[in-house]
């Protein structure tokens, strides 16, 4: 009877048998890692919000990273077998983060025999950063939030250093500096240290203390927090506002939006979507104040510019957040607001690459969880000599997921230039609208029936013809 033969993808050797080996005889990678050569691929499923790709028979509903439903998902095509170049190279990657975390997968797929060192500056390894919200909602551990089992890396020959940080890159020596008092030398360097919330105000003694929900730890103490409070304030109306609300208001608590905006979700919805979730939310209990900006953080609250004061027992900062670029700039590479790339995600320095938050690709930094992916898979492609790989900025997408409550968005949906097709029933709650620009769709907004999501965004995607209606499949 003829042997099942098994692959170990991590030193590329071949071993026959009806099982794979408990551990790689070469390398000692375990079991799991081994694939049967002449086996059928699992089938992949890509997340059109976030660009996730999962395994498994049918897709995972909601999506595990941004919350998505089913209609946002679509069968990932199988990849052919990329560049493959064994070498001795060192690749250190700071950062862990969804663009470091796809760094060193793209790097291992084509190199199998490299160094990959992944440091991370938070105590724990990569994790679903999107889903802090449901975390703060529903008391995630951590363990359900790691985005591989600890055993991967070591699989993976990944070395996994965690509560670490970077203090200083020495270009000339081609080596980083490390708060541990490590010193490691690199040939290739991927920046992808993220970026900080923006706190629009400083924290006062006496007064009411100020979250921000970026990280793990951050997600912990507001968690404590929220245990002895009744009220809370948000500043700031985009998803991530809206998604904590929710969270806050799961615990317990009377809750209150305040957004500088003319509306919420300002960077997802036009004024009637915002309307209607408004709507939804002021039905649970979750109060919006829009047009107004925090002044200052008071024992009993927060005061607004226009001196009225939300009652409070903290405050959580929502506002978005700002590239880190000190470590970039601290070594001479060229910044903006961000550290500067080109298409294949290289810096200045020939041998540095920037992905994720801090990183600027043409006129801005990225921002969202696809963005971040996709940069690291290039920037990992072109570190392992894959000269192939470019990065084009994926259409910008967001999905909120609640019961009774869904929205969909993508693509251009603001601009005095930009014409309207419009599709509203009151009854049901359903409103649909696309963007178009010289008559191609741009963009689009789906709420109450997002099940075309996929189409939509495919629609935007390949900037397709208007139809005669927004119904029109």
């Amino acid at each position: 009877m003829e042997q099942n033969i098994w692959h170990c993808p991590i030193c590329g050797q071949d071993f026959p048998g009806d099982q794979p080996p408990e551990r790689c005889p070469i390398c000692g990678a375990g079991a799991s890692v081994f694939t049967k050569i002449g086996a059928s691929a699992a089938q992949q499923w890509r997340c059109l919000v976030c660009g996730q790709v999962f395994e498994g028979a049918e897709p995972p509903v909601p999506c595990p990273v941004c919350g998505a439903g089913r209609q946002a998902f679509e069968p990932q095509p199988q990849e052919g077998e990329p560049l493959r170049q064994d070498t001795d190279r060192r690749f250190v990657l700071i950062g862990g983060g969804a663009a470091g975390l796809e760094c060193a997968k793209a790097i291992r797929r084509r190199d199998k025999t490299a160094s990959i060192t992944l440091i991370c500056g938070e105590k724990q390894a990569p994790y679903n950063r999107p889903a802090l919200s449901d975390a703060l909602a529903d008391g995630l551990s951590l363990a359900a939030l790691l985005l591989q089992e600890p055993q991967w890396y070591e699989e993976q020959a990944i070395r996994l250093l965690t509560g670490v940080c970077c203090t200083e890159i020495l270009r000339e020596q081609k080596q980083i500096r490390l708060d541990n008092g490590e010193t490691l030398p690199y040939d290739k360097l991927l920046l992808a240290v993220g970026s900080q919330p923006f706190l629009p105000l400083k924290p006062q003694e006496g007064a009411v203390p100020l979250y921000a929900l970026r990280s793990y730890e951050d997600c912990r103490r507001l968690t404590q927090a929220a245990q002895g409070a009744n009220k809370a304030v948000i500043l700031g109306g985009g998803i991530l506002g809206v998604e904590a609300a929710l969270a806050l208001r799961e615990q317990g608590l009377r809750v209150t939006i305040a957004e500088r905006g003319p509306h919420i979700l300002i960077a997802q919805a036009d004024e009637n979507a915002a309307a209607l979730t408004a709507a939804w939310l002021n039905r649970r209990g979750i109060s919006i104040r829009c047009g107004v900006t925090g002044e200052a953080l008071l024992p009993e609250g927060l005061r607004l510019n226009d001196g009225s004061v939300l009652e409070a027992d903290f405050v959580l900062a929502a506002a978005g957040v700002r590239p880190q670029v000190a470590l970039a700039q601290a070594c001479g590479l060229a910044t903006d607001r961000g550290v500067l790339t080109d298409e294949t995600m290289v810096t200045s320095d020939p041998d540095i690459y920037a992905a994720g938050d801090c990183a600027q690709f043409q006129d801005r930094p990225g921002g969202l969880w696809s963005e971040a992916a996709a940069q690291g898979q290039v920037a990992g492609a072109q570190m392992a000599g894959d000269s192939q790989a470019v990065y084009t900025r994926p259409v910008p997408a967001a999905a909120l997921e609640e019961n009774g409550l869904s929205l969909f968005s993508c693509g251009l949906t603001r601009g005095a230039r930009l014409q309207t097709l419009t599709y509203e029933d009151a009854f049901s709650g359903v409103y649909k609208r696309l963007f178009l620009e010289d008559g191609k769709i741009v963009g689009g907004i789906l709420f109450g029936d997002t099940s075309q999501a996929g189409q939509l965004l495919n629609w935007v995607a390949s900037r397709r013809q208007a139809p005669a209606s927004i119904l029109e499949s």
